[in-house]
């Protein structure tokens, strides 16, 4: 049986327990301490912080500790007893949840409003908390689509920060777009969706096809109140690029989003770091070497950015 470790200030916050709760002796054995039969009070949550920081729950409960956090999560990702690293894992694992849920039932609006619930709190995290490049670098190298989602969300929150966007409606609207922009992906078959070489090209017009298939998504659903024009820009231009070599319709930085560089460079880097089958997925600095070399397809400032958020001096000619 495997073990997850978490924080005691995690459990606060529910008081009718899900799972078992398990804790680690002197002589590193880790042992039942509760029942899940027996709901923990105040009280008991009081007497288990006198002698312990974190607890254990078993792994195969770690999706339903995720949905039990979720409600709360905006106090989670302050509580400050919570060392930065694991709140990212935690904002990381309450967001699968949600878009895992938003792919499998884009028309419910539940899953809308939890959609923009956990953008709202992805971007207060990220700016409440200084939160870099390299601390989420740190934990985000698997690869599902749904996985591929979350981080891009992530980075273009991070690249908007960095980029000096003090405007939050305008962050929001690009953490919309990379929430929603390979809603198009849950169509296609896995083989595709995964990601996969050597595709016929049937597979590759279809898979060509995905950014326009997401904003019929979205415009067919019920997510009018997360998405605008500009939104829908940024999905269905996710994969253009500004000398006009992208897809699906080729268009040149002459009628590309300004918002849309930011998602474009975010959602490059992640497909090229992720590990995918085979594919062991890029080093960041790699990556980074990678996008350069096609440099005339982005953004050269936002580039520059974003090469400064992961740590590397840009060397980019003019």
């Amino acid at each position: 049986m495997g073990y997850m470790k978490i924080f005691i200030s995690e459990l606060s916050y529910e008081f009718v327990l899900l799972y078992n709760i398990y804790i680690e002796r002197p002589n590193g054995k880790i042992v039942l301490y509760r029942n899940k039969s027996y709901p923990m009070q105040k009280e008991d949550m009081k007497n288990l912080t006198k002698d312990y920081t974190y607890v254990y729950i078993e792994e195969s409960y770690k999706k339903q500790h995720y949905e039990a956090l979720e409600d709360h999560i905006s106090k989670v990702v302050e509580d400050k007893t919570i060392p930065l690293g694991r709140r990212v894992e935690l904002v990381k694992g309450c967001a699968d949840v949600v878009i895992e849920n938003l792919f499998s039932d884009p028309t419910s609006s539940d899953n809308v409003q939890r959609t923009s619930k956990i953008i709202d709190n992805m971007i207060s995290f990220t700016f409440n908390n200084n939160v870099q490049m390299n601390k989420v670098l740190e934990s985000f190298n698997d690869f599902k689509y749904v996985q591929h989602t979350r981080n891009v969300t992530f980075y273009s929150v991070l690249l908007a920060k960095e980029c000096d966007t003090e405007d939050l409606e305008l962050v929001k609207k690009v953490a919309t777009a990379a929430m929603l922009h390979d809603l198009g992906r849950s169509a296609l078959s896995p083989d595709i969706r995964e990601f996969c070489e050597d595709l016929s090209e049937k597979d590759l017009e279809a898979l060509h096809n995905h950014p326009m298939s997401s904003k019929q998504i979205v415009e067919s659903c019920n997510l009018q109140d997360l998405v605008c024009d500009e939104v829908l820009d940024m999905i269905t231009q996710h994969h253009e690029r500004l000398d006009g070599s992208g897809y699906p319709q080729g268009i040149s930085h002459l009628e590309m989003s300004p918002l849309t560089r930011i998602l474009n460079i975010a959602d490059q880097f992640d497909l090229l770091t992720m590990k995918s089958g085979d594919h062991p997925g890029m080093k960041p600095f790699d990556a980074i070497n990678s996008i350069i070399e096609e440099k005339e397809k982005f953004d050269k400032n936002i580039l520059q950015i974003f090469i400064k958020s992961l740590g590397r001096t840009p060397k980019l000619e003019k």
